[in-house]
Order: structure tokens, then sequence, then C-alpha cells
């Protein structure tokens, strides 16, 4: 026999992950959440201070070879963005 309907279910269930992400949330140190903070600001300063780029800024050809060649192509057929990237209406224009 259940005691409890579907949604009084959905909501123990909400408040049981509530609860597990508040146990997280006080398992952090401060200290090395500051010090992460200023290794993520001085990483980001560096790049950004940079005279030159990271690299090279790829053509849209060489984009389409990377996006097959990893098959994010599939995945972006599969959510419908592909035909958008193929007729530039989506990325870097032709």
């Amino acid at each position: 026999m259940n005691v409890f309907s579907d949604r009084e279910r959905q909501t123990l269930n909400v408040l049981k992950n509530a609860r597990a992400i508040n146990a997280d949330a006080d398992m952090i140190l401060p200290s090395r959440a500051a010090i992460n903070a200023a290794v993520a600001a001085v990483t980001a300063w560096g790049v950004a201070d940079q005279a030159e780029p990271l690299g090279k800024r790829l053509t849209r050809a060489e984009i389409d070879q990377q996006l097959i060649d990893t098959g994010l192509d599939e995945k972006m057929k599969q959510q419908g963005a592909w035909e958008g990237w193929q007729n530039g209406a989506h990325g870097r224009k032709p």
C-alpha cells in the first residue's frame, strides 16, 4: 500500500536531493576555495595578457572537419543544429 501520492514522493525526492547538495556545500574549505579562485584569476589574466593568441583561428572548413572527426556532427544532427551549421545560419560565416 502506497502511503504517499506520486506528487508527495516527488516532493520528498527534491527535499532529499536539496539536503544532499547543502551537505556538500558544508564540506567546502574556504581557504581552498580562495586558493582555487586565485589560481583561476591568475590563469585568466595570463591568457588575456598574451601578445599572441593561444592557437590559430580555424577556418570554417577546418572547424567543419573537426566536427566530423570528433563525431559532434552526429550529435548536432540529432539535436537539429547541423542544418544551421551547414547553411551558415550558425557559427562563423562562410
